[in-house]
């Protein structure tokens, strides 16, 4: 199993890009739920699922023009 807890180096495009932020919180619900359980001030397993009612298409590449 891969994990990130040790890894180091320059980011490039971290989450403040609105680009990334999307892609990585519509890929991933473990993140998203984490988000919104800190945001809201919920235990995270009292969160049962998250839905994205307006996702989007992102590019193939980060400057890629997307569409809702």
């Amino acid at each position: 199993m891969n994990t990130f807890k040790n890894a180091f180096g320059k980011i490039d495009y971290t989450l403040t890009n609105d680009y990334m932020f999307r892609a990585v919180m519509q890929e991933n619900e473990t993140v998203l739920k984490g988000l919104v359980s800190s945001l809201l001030h919920l235990d995270f397993s009292d969160i049962r699922s998250v839905t994205i009612l307006n996702p989007i298409a992102p590019g193939k590449a980060f400057d890629e023009k997307t569409f809702v």
